[in-house]
């Protein structure tokens, strides 16, 4: 079992301030701000008892299960209606979203050796999975899950390296969806609203040396945003994105 205590909201930005631009240094502290709490329950099994999934001598496939939550006793302000419950899309709205007291999140992880080449290699196949709920009229993202599957020691003589695949999906909340039906009857024009966001993924993780790690990773997304207005053509939606990186990592 894990717990946690932190500050809530360190800088102080309110609802429609960007946290960055108030706190541009990025070292601003306080306690005045509310708190956020967050708890987690751990199960492993199959654990070999030099501590790593790969090797050992464990007989059975070793596996991590968590349920966590978080709670934030801050006021969170409502994505579709203001103060006097209309809608924000609407003209006569005065913008203010309606503050909700606290904001939560339950969500479960799994990371689970689904098959290995033999009880002392390195050559194993994971599962990943991860699910997350919060409140659909606080927050933007009221579901998401992501999962995928990870193979260490993916070709001959490369014992260290990792190779996986993956997919995602995220779930825009109820009342961020009926500010944008409001802003599509109201308003009129081109007012998309949004749903739902899927990606793909795939990442290869290549060690130069035992310090030196390169990770060549590519994603494509579908419906981005859930479906947002270009800004550069107001009269469509942003296509589906391809987004391709290197990242390196040294451990001194």
């Amino acid at each position: 079992m894990l717990a946690g205590v932190f500050d809530g909201n360190s800088t102080g930005a309110n609802a429609s301030q960007d946290s960055q631009q108030v706190d541009r240094s990025g070292t601003k502290f306080n306690l005045r701000n509310g708190t956020l709490w967050i708890g987690e329950l751990q199960y492993t099994l199959n654990q070999p008892s030099t501590g790593n999934l790969d090797t050992g001598t464990s007989d059975g496939l070793p596996g991590v299960y968590k349920l966590g939550f978080w709670y934030n006793n801050n006021r969170f302000a409502d994505q579709g209606f203001d103060t006097n419950g209309l809608s924000l899309a609407d003209p006569n709205s005065n913008g203010i979203g309606y503050p909700h007291r606290g904001n939560y999140s339950i969500y479960g992880i799994i990371d689970q050796t689904i098959w290995r080449k033999s009880s002392t290699s390195q050559r194993t196949l994971n599962f990943v999975t991860r699910v997350m709920a919060a409140p659909g009229d606080r927050n933007p993202i009221s579901f998401s899950a992501n999962a995928g599957l990870v193979l260490h020691d993916p070709l001959p003589g490369r014992n260290n390296d990792l190779a996986g695949i993956g997919i995602g999906y995220a779930k825009v909340g109820s009342h961020a969806i009926d500010y944008d039906q409001a802003t599509a009857s109201l308003n009129g024009g081109f007012a998309p609203v949004r749903s739902s966001e899927t990606f793909v993924e795939a990442t290869y993780q290549y060690r130069i040396t035992p310090w030196w790690n390169v990770q060549a990773d590519a994603q494509y997304t579908f419906n981005v945003g859930g479906g947002i207005v270009d800004p550069n053509n107001p009269t469509q939606k942003i296509g589906n994105a391809l987004v391709v990186g290197l990242r390196t990592n040294i451990v001194f």
